[in-house]
């Protein structure tokens, strides 16, 4: 609309801009609680995503006596299934239900398919086809937090330190693999598939109880970053006089 008021563009000094950024990132990331049990929470997440969507397959073959062919396809599923239908499902929920606290969703998520992984491992090898129904709502439920953790670290961060916060839980999430691939193969090779998924089941215990710990916590951290950019402005405007 030409005739609409035109919009003043405000462009922060780059100082000013550098000294938000430090006192955020340490007050909002370093020394915030919600930020380390989300991020801590998350390497669990990993564990056991990479355990039900790696380890699928040889599950589904070594303990299940399935074909690699049938496994194959139901690993593939297993990530449609989840990776489209639980991650819209997940963002839909949080919005819905839990007015934008994804921290939530993503609890529900995690202790879904730590039931599902634990339900997959009671069916007797007679049903064969029910574990497969499970397995598959495993990763359904698992792509929840998976979607959503980042999410909810860029809400409690706020967009100015959102990435930071991030990629600590991203360090966090991929160490999982030490886990969830070296250690799980060895579990497996020494004590059999019952100990990973006995190992599997407790981790996801960890990670719902570190969930809910932050069930209360905001939808965001604007009302906590608000006073503390005030407090840098003036600072910046004392080292601007001086």
């Amino acid at each position: 609309d030409e005739n609409a008021p035109e919009k003043e563009v405000v462009v922060e000094d780059p100082k000013f801009t550098i000294m938000c950024y430090n006192k955020l990132v340490k007050e909002m990331v370093f020394k915030n609680k919600i930020i380390w049990i989300v991020a801590i929470a998350n390497f669990f997440v990993y564990v056991l995503r990479f355990t039900i969507l790696d380890w699928g397959a040889t599950f589904l073959t070594q303990d299940r006596g399935l074909n690699i062919s049938t496994a194959s396809t139901v690993v593939a599923a297993s990530e449609l299934v989840g990776g489209i239908v639980g991650t819209l499902l997940a963002g839909w929920a949080t919005d819905k239900f839990f007015k934008s606290k994804a921290h939530r969703t993503c609890l529900i998520g995690l202790a879904g398919a730590t039931v599902c992984f634990f339900l997959f491992w009671l069916t007797p090898h007679s049903l064969n086809g029910l574990a497969v129904v499970w397995i598959i709502m495993a990763s359904f439920f698992i792509y929840m937090p998976q979607a959503l953790v980042g999410i909810s670290l860029s809400n409690q961060a706020t967009k100015r330190v959102a990435a930071s916060a991030n990629g600590l839980a991203g360090i966090l999430g991929y160490a999982s693999t030490a886990v969830s691939g070296l250690a799980f193969g060895a579990i497996a090779d020494k004590l059999g598939w019952n100990s990973v998924f006995e190992v599997a089941i407790v981790i996801g215990i960890i990670g719902i109880i570190l969930f809910a710990t932050v069930w209360n916590a905001p939808a965001n951290g604007y009302a906590k970053v608000e006073p503390i950019i005030e407090q840098v402005k003036a600072e910046f405007e004392a080292t601007r006089k001086e």
